[in-house]
């Protein structure tokens, strides 16, 4: 067994699938473990000891352990199924679309990374100013960091340019954090191009929309993807979308995400769409849906759909296990 660490938990999503489940989520619990092992009897199940069958009367909130309590009855009534260890296997992914569907409940345990598109754009101009900045004191990008005394010197035209491009930026308000990279062609001390970083800020903000991207790699680096989008609003428990590079980074580690099967990744390709009317001439609405569809899957990834065998899931949780495993006596 082993503590949890909770990343995300769409508290909506859950309480919604808890009241069908238990016929009404209360507020506050004074009779949980009257409720568990009244679920437990209807299920013809036994969870672990006899224990005491009196009520409980616990005043504290159920945020954080509804789901914990969802997932096990979820898990017990055969409703929600975990393919860890099966989509660890390559083979597995060959004949995925037999695995899973649509609107089915999964759990996967794998290695995979975390993204957040406006933290990274915001930590890539903060870089660049940054960078600017020390340029601007004198300090040179030496292995003794000690500032040095410069003497005064006439400014470059280089310089006077910038400045000038400096000020007619202030004129104009900010729109995309391009926007706020510093003037100039280079960065100085990083010796970057400005448009190079102003086209990854873009690449970023075009391709990854707003929210949390999760990809799991359940059969490794190169093998298929498993995406969830965490939506901002929802709960970030103990970990706003701020502060997840400092205390997550970019690397890949473990995580436990529950949640529902959105949809399976398609090839690219198939049959072309060339006529999107009806015989009268009006326009087929359907038929131009499938235009778009078929347009946005020959993206080549620049669009946040699942590609195949990959697919995606609408995340009912995230989290990872800490504290090494509790051992029982």
């Amino acid at each position: 067994m082993f503590l949890r660490d909770y990343l995300y938990v769409d508290l909506d999503k859950v309480s919604g699938l808890a009241s069908q489940l238990y016929d009404g989520v209360p507020d506050r619990a004074t009779n949980v473990t009257a409720r568990q092992k009244r679920l437990e009897a209807d299920l013809k199940l036994v969870r672990g000891g006899s224990g005491s069958s009196a009520e409980d009367a616990i005043e504290r909130n159920l945020g954080d352990s509804l789901f914990k309590g969802l997932e096990a009855d979820l898990e017990a009534m055969g409703l929600l199924t975990d393919l860890s260890e099966s989509l660890a296997v390559s083979k597995t992914w060959d004949s995925i679309v037999d695995l899973i569907s649509p609107g089915q409940i999964l759990r996967i345990t794998s290695h995979g990374t975390i993204f957040q598109p406006a933290q990274m754009s915001e930590a890539i101009v903060g870089l660049a100013t940054a960078a600017h900045g020390i340029s601007e004191l004198g300090i040179e990008h030496t292995e003794d960091v000690r500032p040095k005394p410069v003497p005064p010197k006439a400014k470059s035209e280089a310089q006077k340019k910038a400045e000038r491009s400096a000020r007619q930026a202030s004129s104009v308000e900010a729109k995309y954090p391009e926007d706020l990279l510093p003037p100039g062609e280079t960065i100085p001390l990083m010796n970057v191009p400005r448009a190079q970083l102003a086209g990854m800020i873009r690449v970023t903000r075009g391709v990854f929309g707003e929210g949390v991207h999760l990809h799991l790699r359940p059969a490794g680096q190169t093998g298929p993807i498993v995406s969830a989008r965490l939506e901002e609003g929802r709960r970030f428990l103990d970990a706003s979308p701020e502060v997840l590079i400092s205390r997550y980074g970019l690397a890949e580690q473990e995580w436990t995400v529950v949640g529902v099967v959105g949809q399976l990744g398609r090839q690219a390709g198939g049959d072309e769409i060339d006529d999107v009317t009806n015989d009268d001439g009006s326009i087929n609405r359907a038929r131009f849906v499938d235009l778009v569809g078929q347009f946005l899957e020959q993206t080549s990834g620049l669009v946040d759909l699942p590609r195949a065998p990959g697919f995606s899931l609408v995340p009912l949780a995230l989290y990872r296990s800490i504290g090494g495993s509790i051992l029982a006596e």
